[in-house]
């Protein structure tokens, strides 16, 4: 068995990670069949859910004790519709929330000390279908189906909104002469903010400028410097980073074909 689900018996909720034990369901237990099998230590959290999640799966989903210290909790409207979700750990965590437009499902990354949002890519979803799921990863379904037939209904859906989004896509890029500028990766640490988080964030800032791009740093929404400051001596509540690139598009397409990184911005918050 590729990987392992853990789910409460609904065909769209599911809990993935990689061949660590052959499992087999048995209602909101888990009963090992291979109980000698060498335990893989799961250092990455990857949640997938659906807008369409009903408010069952949620409810099931929150009872589910995940690695790293993580808890999904849910927000939802005065119809239980989703509204968006958090990925707690400790004290704090990030979260994501529904747009009015959002027609993809909503993504969060989660490593020890940290999470950030990601787009949706169809073909990781497909690949974590199949089963192919690195060792140190667990993956969150929600509200997708898992079933062979359900699950390429779902996927036809995604086509259809991506073609869509594509048209609209391409005539955006041509509007901005086939060149963008945006901010293409966040992520966000809360406290308690380990050591290994820190010092992730150091390290960014330090090859940022060392590789003489943009780095701003913000403290408390206040003036914008460009020095790294001592995150040891600061009582951080949270912080957020935003990678910023720059992307050229092969022209009359969404193609990439060339990107260039411009520099971080990092904000910090001890209130």
């Amino acid at each position: 068995m590729r990987f392992a689900l853990i789910g409460l018996l609904l065909p769209t909720l599911s809990v993935f990670s990689p061949p660590i034990l052959a499992r087999t369901i048995n209602a909101c237990s888990i009963q090992d069949t291979t109980p000698s099998a060498p335990a893989k230590k799961i250092s990455v959290l990857l949640v997938i859910i659906d807008k369409d999640i009903t408010t069952v799966e949620m409810e099931a989903l929150e009872k589910i004790e995940l690695p790293l210290n993580k808890k999904i909790v849910f927000t939802v409207d005065a119809k239980g519709k989703l509204k968006g979700f958090d990925l707690n750990s400790g004290a704090g965590g990030c979260g994501i929330t529904v747009d009015e437009q959002e027609l993809y499902p909503l993504v969060i990354h989660g490593v020890e000390g940290g999470c950030g949002t990601r787009s949706f890519d169809l073909a990781q979803l497909e690949k974590i279908h199949a089963g192919l799921i690195p060792e140190n990863t667990q993956v969150i379904l929600g509200g997708i189906p898992q079933d062979p037939q359900g699950f390429d209904a779902y996927k036809a859906k995604m086509l259809g909104i991506q073609y869509d989004e594509h048209k609209k896509r391409v005539a955006e890029l041509e509007a901005k002469n086939w060149e963008e500028v945006t901010e293409d990766a966040h992520d966000t640490f809360s406290a308690p903010v380990s050591d290994a988080g820190i010092q992730n964030i150091t390290t960014r800032m330090e090859r940022c400028l060392n590789a003489n791009k943009e780095l701003m740093v913000v403290i408390n929404n206040g003036k914008p410097q460009s020095s790294i400051p001592a995150l040891k001596e600061l009582n951080i509540k949270r912080m957020e980073t935003h990678r910023k690139s720059k992307f050229y598009y092969l022209q009359g397409t969404t193609q990439i074909v060339r990107s260039e990184w411009l520099g971080l911005r990092v904000e910090i918050f001890t209130e």
